[in-house]
């Protein structure tokens, strides 16, 4: 079995993954990066760039240049196609054991396996864990029919049609005049199905997704169904006030989707505020803003590194000054398994992560009590 020594370990190739290899790495630190799937980048890199005629500030195009410079920085090893098998050891001695799904090596790919053996044990000083997800099931929600009639889509849906261009996917380019209801919060805020929180990036991408939509088809008509302001991001709240005019809002989500009474349509009920009745709205399509849910291997990893869960099922943590820190030293979290977050969320919780995690690689070389370190010094002033 072959075994190799780092001084940090990172769970998870998204963006609070990369994000937090390259600021380690570029201090000069060994960096192994193991990933689950095949690829880097996460979510992140799946998305398509919002922009118009001015930049939407999504950060879609920047997950490329950043994987291209983590798979090419000569502190970072990457590890793909791996499960991690065991973890065991404390601050400045852990282990883990990597089982390979393979011998993956794609030439076609910016990611360069390292390894050629079936299993492999590393051993570093400390460990950051960003396994990030998973995008909430729409078609849990019954009622709303997705999957079922096939006019109801996701956000995740219209994102892939915007990034491979091909637009007339979700709807035909005759089609002309056609008529959107956005839906928000699709399996967030929703206490009876016990994802009571924010996902923190569904709003934003819905307003993004509506502005790219109406920069390629101004005759395309929006509507969106909310719960309410408060909130939402700011970003939602200014869209809100500059597009009253171009944009319908009706506070409060509807009941139920149903087939339209034309080939290609569907109607929607909703309650009217003002009368308190409900209404029957016909649309062409009807986008569902899904939020997050947990990272399908939570409960199995939550056993394995052993850090419990939330009620909700993201990894329990206490904040440290922008850090999300575990019950155990040298153990930290980044990202969305601690919780929802958006790109800048998990970009700016990744380098509180390695203001600490360097200041304790300091402490540990020394010897000595803890190490102060700058945020200028860790990298986390100037990256984000």
């Amino acid at each position: 079995m072959e075994t190799m020594s780092t001084d940090v370990i990172v769970v998870g190739g998204g963006i609070a993954g990369i994000t937090s290899a390259l600021a380690m790495a570029n201090m000069g630190y060994t960096i192994v990066l193991v990933e689950q799937g095949s690829t880097l980048g996460g979510h992140a890199a799946q998305w398509a760039c919002m922009a118009t005629d001015t930049c939407a500030k999504c950060s879609a195009c920047t997950i490329e240049r950043d994987i291209a410079a983590v798979c090419n920085h000569p502190h970072i090893k990457i590890i793909t196609q791996a499960k991690i098998e065991t973890f065991t050891g404390s601050k400045g001695a852990f282990s883990i054991t990597l089982v390979m799904y393979n011998d993956y090596k794609d030439k076609s790919s910016t990611v360069n396996n390292e390894t050629a053996e079936n299993n492999l044990i590393i051993t570093s000083s400390e460990v950051l864990l960003t396994f990030g997800f998973k995008e909430y099931d729409a078609a849990r929600k019954v009622m709303l029919s997705y999957k079922r009639i096939p006019e109801v889509i996701t956000i995740k849906d219209v994102d892939d049609a915007l990034k491979k261009d091909r637009l007339s996917t979700i709807l035909p380019d005759t089609h002309g005049k056609a008529r959107f209801a956005f839906i928000m919060c699709v399996g967030s805020r929703d206490r009876m199905n016990g994802n009571d929180y924010c996902s923190q990036y569904c709003g934003k991408t819905s307003v993004r997704l509506i502005n790219r939509l109406k920069y390629l088809k101004p005759e395309y008509v929006f509507d969106m169904y909310y719960i309410d302001l408060q909130i939402m991001c700011k970003e939602f709240c200014s869209f809100y006030n500059t597009t009253q005019e171009t944009v319908t809002f009706y506070q409060g989500l509807p009941a139920e989707v149903l087939d339209g009474p034309e080939k290609g349509t569907v109607k929607l009920f909703a309650v009217n505020k003002q009368t308190g009745n409900f209404e029957e709205r016909i649309y062409d399509r009807v986008v569902l803003a899904i939020g997050m849910s947990p990272h399908e291997g939570s409960n199995r990893l939550s056993k394995l590194f052993g850090i419990p869960l939330n009620e909700f099922g993201f990894f329990e943590h206490s904040h440290d000054n922008g850090a999300y820190c575990t019950s155990k030293e040298g153990l930290y979290l980044a990202g969305a398994c601690a919780g929802p977050t958006d790109i800048n969320g998990s970009r700016m919780q990744a380098l509180s992560a390695v203001y600490h995690i360097v200041s304790d690689l300091k402490e540990i070389a020394s010897g000595e009590q803890p190490v102060e370190v700058s945020k200028e010094e860790s990298g986390v002033v100037g990256k984000i």
